[in-house]
């Protein structure tokens, strides 16, 4: 699973919310490490479950997107991490 693949996954479909890795409905959300290890989502299998099945104001995207593409997201998301 690419990096780019992911890449391009989040800028279409979660970048209108999460710029720069912030979180415009709930702020103190944010896409930054410290923040997903605080709310457990510091690992493949809980980003693609709140990415398939959404979350509060995150709306679940398991309809419009494969398993694959859901884990290249989830990837994208760990390795970038908003500058740790």
């Amino acid at each position: 699973m690419g990096s780019l693949e992911g890449e391009a996954l989040f800028f279409s479909m979660c970048n209108a919310c999460h710029v720069n890795g912030t979180n415009s409905i709930l702020p103190e959300k944010d896409l930054k490490r410290a923040t997903l290890v605080l709310n457990g989502l510091n690992s493949m299998e809980a980003l693609s479950y709140l990415i398939t099945n959404g979350k509060n104001g995150m709306p679940a995207f398991g309809d419009r997107l494969n398993a694959a593409q859901i884990d290249q997201i989830a990837n994208f998301l760990l390795q970038n991490n908003w500058k740790k």
